[in-house]
Order: structure tokens, then sequence, then C-alpha cells
């Protein structure tokens, strides 16, 4: 019986979440709905044109808040994702993108603890954070795909244990929809020496860009551009958590200081440190130095929770630290990135042995044992 307990618990919970997140309806999936219909009816090439939306917009019967996404800002490849969802009326449509999030959810959830297992502590106690994990739980509030980004990093990391270095390259480029977040891990893998990653990230990132292209033109790229720097894109820097959002509290000086000191961690690590130290602080260095990271883009931090060796940094992450969070301040996460990336590099700096990430974990135990 005990076996059940737990997934039982954790099904209660999701289910009286899932009832809470339904009667409010994710604001940011308005956008992902109405890009799938101008996929769906052939006009993707509209996809960034403004006025191509207000019928759209229109059609939903309803007007949509200033916090509400109305234009897409992902690149134009990742359009056709959603295409499926928006042959639908837009409260079914809004229903199943929740749906699918609780999956992701619940499929990392189980997962990342078997792919990374935590040292030490019991695999149930680490789901239960995780279930706990305020950015999973945003991301779902939202309408989110930082759940899916989460996983295809995940996976990136996994196949690069189990399969070798080119799925591992190919498998990071499909989180391209979502560029400003990876951008960290080619730099990771070029730092190890990992060649073939890095080529093989750069090849894919470099096909989808180019269907990106294709799909719209030069002009839309520049309407993607112009898209990205409108206020329903870019909803109010001072609920972010990076350096963009030191710099609005607390001033320019404050955000310089820790950009420098951000940088020279990370040079650090990529120096001396091991592959998995060099992708664990990639995902934070990544968050601190993005210009658009919100709540929800932490979710991947779930992975260097146990991916890393440090337990004291595995629980101060996953711990509830959300009960510090309010809507005018972000600096618990802010203070958990850097919290993540200065030891490391004092730990690299201090030439202190560290594990190593193994391509073939059964390969290593076979040299080990001889």
């Amino acid at each position: 019986m005990r076996r059940f307990v737990v997934p039982g618990l954790l099904l209660l919970a999701g289910a009286l979440f899932f009832r809470q997140v339904e009667k409010r309806r994710p604001p940011d999936f308005t956008q992902f709905y109405l890009a799938g219909k101008l996929a769906a009816s052939g006009e993707i090439g509209q996809l960034y044109h403004e006025p191509a939306y207000e019928p759209l917009i229109a059609g939903l019967g309803r007007r949509l808040p200033a916090y509400e996404a109305r234009y897409f800002n992902r690149p134009a490849f990742s359009a056709f994702l959603y295409a499926p969802l928006a042959l639908l009326p837009y409260g079914t449509a809004s229903l199943l993108g929740i749906l699918a999030n609780f999956v992701l959810a619940a499929f990392l959830i189980w997962k990342l603890p078997l792919w990374f297992p935590p040292g030490g502590e019991a695999v149930a106690l680490v789901r239960i954070a995780l279930a706990l994990f305020y950015p999973f739980l945003w991301s779902i509030a939202v309408g989110q795909d930082t759940l899916l980004l989460t996983l295809v990093v995940a996976a990136s990391i996994r196949l690069s244990q189990r399969r070798g270095q080119i799925p591992a390259g190919l498998a990071l480029a499909a989180g391209c929809f979502k560029p400003h977040l990876i951008w960290t891990f080619p730099l990771a893998f070029l730092a190890a020496k990992r060649w073939k990653t890095a080529l093989a990230f750069a090849a894919g990132g470099a096909v989808l860009a180019a269907v990106s292209l294709a799909l719209v033109g030069f002009g839309g790229l520049r309407e993607w551009l112009s898209i990205l720097r409108l206020p329903s894109t870019d909803y109010d820097p001072a609920l972010m958590g990076n350096l963009r959002a030191v710099a609005v509290h607390w001033g320019v000086i404050p955000a310089v200081f820790l950009l420098i000191l951000t940088l020279a961690a990370v040079a650090v690590v990529f120096r001396k440190g091991s592959l998995e130290g060099k992708l664990c602080v990639s995902v934070f260095a990544a968050l601190l130095l993005s210009p658009h990271t919100y709540l929800q883009d932490y979710s991947l931090a779930a992975i260097p929770a146990l991916l890393g060796p440090s337990r004291l940094m595995r629980w101060l992450i996953l711990a509830p630290w959300w009960l510090l969070y309010s809507r005018s301040d972000q600096l618990p996460m802010i203070l958990i990135a850097l919290a993540a990336i200065v030891p490391a590099a004092v730990q690299a700096l201090g030439g202190q042995p560290a594990p190593q990430l193994a391509l073939d974990p059964y390969r290593s135990a076979q040299e080990t044992s001889r």
C-alpha cells in the first residue's frame, strides 16, 4: 500500500490544482492558440503581422486583458506544434493545453529522479518536492511551454549519457523554440570539447532557423523583432528573475557587478569544471543573462537540482522558497541562481574533483570494475 500513497496524494493535489487553473484559463496560452490558427489555415506568412490577429482575437468573443499574450513571439517553425489545438474551439483547446502541461509535469516528476538519481535522498521525497516546485505549477497556471523545454533539455543530457553526442545535440536543437534559454548549453559542450554535440546542435538549429525564415520571409523577421519589443510580449520587466530586473529594482551598478560576477564564475567553470558542472551553471547563466526570464522559466532549475552533486543546492532549489515570492520582488530566484554559480566556480578554482557525466554508465561501471 505504501507504494501507492505518494502517487495517490500527488493525483489528489493535481486534481485540486487543475480545478483552480481550469476556472481561470491560462493567459499565455492565447498566443499559441492564435498562432496555431494561422498555421492551420495556411497563413503562416502572417504570423508576425499584427493586423492578422485582429479578426482572430475578435473571434475569441472576449476582451483580452493587458497581461494576456496576443502575438506569437516564438520562432515560426514552432507554430505548427499548436495547429492541431487551433482546430478546436478556444475553450476546448485551452482545457487540452492545461492537460498537456499536467502530463508533462507528471512525466518530469516521475522521470527526472530516475534519469539523474539524487544521492542519498529517497526518490519519493524528491518527487514530492518536484510536484510542489513552484515554477512547474506556475508554468501550468499561465499556460507556458517551459515544461516542454525542461523535458527537451533533460532528454538531451540523458542522451549524452546513453546514446552519444550527435543525438544529444539534435535533441537540444529542438529546444530552439525558446532560444534565449538554451544558448549557453552549446557553449558548455564546446568548453567540454564535445564538438559533435555542439555541431549537431548548430546544424539542427540552422535548419530550424532556415525553415522559420522561409515561412515568414525577411519582412516577417523584422515584424518578429518588433513584436519582441511590444508591451504585451515584454510584460513588466520588474517581475523577471534576471539581471535586468536587478537593474530595475536596485539600479545599474548592482546589475553590472552581478553581470561581471556571473560571467567570471561561468568562465571559471567552463575552463576548469566538470561537464556536469558546466551544464548546471549553463542553466542559471541563461536564466540570469536572458533579457526575458520569468518565474516559469525557472522550471529548468529542476535539472541542476538533481544533476548537481550538492545536496544543499538541491534542497535550496526544490524547497518551498516561493513562500518568499512576491509580485514585485524576484530576489529569491536571482539569489538561488547566483548561489548555484558562484560555489561551482569556487570549487573549480580549488581544483576539487567533481563527478564526471559519463557518456555510457554501463561502460563506465565496467571500467571501474577493472
